[in-house]
């Protein structure tokens, strides 16, 4: 299961504004992610309303529950590096990082859907060097993750590299 990010186009890029800003952010936040599970269910997992409009690579990442043990499936843009796949925990900018972040760091296996093809993995927080080189491919692919960074400067973004299990 690999994958290389196609860049957005020009138009996509600019919409990318919208998803970002703080009125947009919260409006995305509670209507994007159930479109998109159903969009994607209905096309085999291959489509997604956030990969069409803003070019964004759009995975289904499934975790297990951190307090529940029940598994979680959410749908996520991620940046794809080969056979890795590079998650950005910046919950729109929001007050907190997102639960399946929580999910990760306790239960570190995973899968992943794309494209209708679904492979294990095993999440890694990374830091340091590897953190920036992945944030700034992860900003050059899809220009809100800088945006949220700045609404978010309480805290910490998480970033995640998962690996082929």
């Amino acid at each position: 299961m690999s994958a290389t990010a196609k860049q957005p186009n020009a138009f996509q890029r600019w919409l990318h504004a919208i998803p970002s800003s703080d009125v947009g952010s919260r409006l995305f936040a509670q209507i994007l992610p159930p479109v998109d599970r159903g969009l994607m269910r209905l096309s085999g997992n291959k489509v997604s309303l956030a990969a069409l409009i803003a070019g964004v690579p759009v995975v289904l990442l499934t975790t297990t529950g951190a307090k529940s043990g029940e598994p979680r499936t959410v749908p996520l843009v991620s940046v794809p590096d080969g056979g890795k796949w590079i998650l950005i925990a910046s919950n729109w900018g929001g007050e907190k990082a997102p639960a399946w972040s929580f999910n990760l760091r306790k239960n570190p296996a995973c899968t992943i859907t794309c494209d209708g093809v679904t492979g294990s993995f095993v999440a890694r927080e990374i830091s340091g060097e590897e953190y920036e080189r992945y944030w700034h491919q992860a900003v050059a692919l899809y220009s809100g993750y800088a945006v949220y960074k700045k609404r978010a400067a309480h805290r910490h973004i998480p970033v995640f590299v998962l690996d082929p299990a």
